[in-house]
């Protein structure tokens, strides 16, 4: 049986990552997900913009969830004017190959 996990972005976060541009997820430890990682044996990640039927949202293949052991924050910078600054602690979600996306056109 395979585990799923599921999470929700901004749109803007959502295409730099369905593209392949963005290959991390990056979150703050917070008590819900930290919930969610006390067996952090994930075979899929499942990203989603927004709620409701017609919501875009792809699948990827979970390929490690850690954390930041960076002392100094890290800036990374995308092509839509995002930045994402990580800091020590962060959970980091590498996500693999894309196997399904639906409700979005590129």
């Amino acid at each position: 049986m395979s585990r799923t996990l599921k999470l929700n972005v901004k749109h803007k976060w959502f295409e730099v990552m369905v593209t392949g541009e963005k290959k991390f997820e990056y979150r703050s430890p917070s008590q819900w997900l930290q919930s969610r990682l006390k067996n952090p044996n994930y075979d899929f990640v499942e990203i989603r913009s927004g709620y409701g039927k017609t919501r875009p949202v792809f699948i990827a293949k979970c390929e490690l969830i850690y954390h930041s052991e960076s002392h100094h924050p890290v800036t990374m910078n995308f092509s839509n004017n995002l930045k994402v600054v990580v800091n020590w602690g962060d959970v980091i979600i590498k996500l693999g190959e894309i196997i399904k996306v639906e409700n979005y056109a590129t």
